[in-house]
């Protein structure tokens, strides 16, 4: 991004960066701050986040300017706040009538997505997120253990030979009962035990036997 304001304005002395900056140049730059969420990391202002208003030219100085009436010399941008791209705006449409049990089958869905937003969000500011994210790609298998309600053997062959469908369908049986947060338990489980070599927090806190001196 730091890259993006050079390209645009350069980084030669004020009189030069006077002629550097045109209405062209303003116009690319509006469009790119315009997508954008910002977000102080130094100063008093730090942690509070701003809306994009306008970008203008004042004496050679470029300033982006923010909702809030504050604004920022885009040479100090990149010392001073983060930006990234900003949440799509949701349009405003009136609800059409509709029955008490859709009303709250629908509340309850929309509750969710904002909720799993709000968490993906405040995964992407974390440190942490941000550190491995800038990580290069490290891929490895790793096996998992789910307990599954499986038809007995017999049951399966029986159903194998009267039907033509039967192996289909019981997998997708067995499929539909799968809980993704069983799946995401193994998985943890898997990752810490196998890759890691960590013991949960269970195995830890465990009291351990001492040995008696004739089984050493």
């Amino acid at each position: 991004m730091a890259n993006f304001i050079k390209y645009l304005f350069g980084s030669k002395s004020k009189n030069n960066k006077k002629m550097e900056v045109t209405e062209a140049s303003i116009e690319e730059a509006k469009r790119f701050y315009s997508n954008m969420q910002f977000e102080w990391i130094k100063g008093d202002e730090i942690a509070s986040r701003e809306d994009f208003k306008d970008l203008v030219n004042v004496d050679g100085d470029t300033f982006v300017l923010f909702n809030s009436g504050k604004r920022i010399n885009t040479s100090l941008l990149e010392e001073y706040m983060v930006y990234y791209p900003a949440q799509p705006k949701q349009l405003s449409i009136d609800p059409a009538p509709v029955n008490a049990d859709f009303m709250e089958i629908s509340k309850s869905t929309v509750t969710s997505i904002v909720y799993n937003d709000e968490v993906k969000q405040s995964k992407l500011e974390s440190p942490i997120y941000k550190l491995l994210n800038k990580q290069k790609k490290n891929i490895v298998e790793v096996s998992i253990k789910l307990k599954l309600n499986l038809p007995p053997k017999e049951l399966y062959g029986v159903l194998s030979s009267s039907f033509d469908d039967a192996e289909k369908e019981i997998i997708e049986f067995v499929l539909d009962g799968i809980d993704i947060d069983d799946i995401k338990k193994s998985l943890s489980d898997s990752i810490r035990k196998g890759y890691y070599n960590l013991e949960t927090k269970s195995e830890s806190t465990k009291p351990r036997v001492k040995q008696n001196k004739s089984d050493e």
